[in-house]
């Protein structure tokens, strides 16, 4: 295979070697899903910790009892709790935690 080799902008050259990674890499991914939450505020958390709750009850509420609101409610409900039991691993909650532990020592 021939290589061929291209000006770059700072002057040197770009070759096609350079696009061919090692053998055996990985991708990496240093974000956690809890990550995703943690630079909403207090009020958007508890917003998306009720919202879902509040439309699944509001949905029981205008078509009864049936399979589907069950369904969404039972989720909802989950979610809820989900967010609720999440709440003392928030990078915010930690560091005051962190803050009242030191308090302590």
């Amino acid at each position: 295979m021939t290589s061929v080799s291209l000006p770059s902008d700072d002057g040197g050259f770009l070759s096609d070697d350079i696009l061919i990674g090692p053998p055996g890499g990985t991708v990496r991914c240093n974000m956690l899903p809890a990550s995703l939450l943690d630079d909403l505020s207090p009020h958007a958390r508890v917003a998306t910790a009720i919202a879902p709750f509040l439309l699944a009850i509001s949905l029981r509420l205008m078509f009864g009892k049936n399979r589907v609101t069950q369904v969404l409610l039972s989720i909802s409900t989950t979610w809820f709790a989900i967010n609720i039991l999440m709440t003392p691993y928030s990078a915010n909650m930690r560091d005051d935690l962190q803050e009242v532990r030191s308090m302590f020592r």
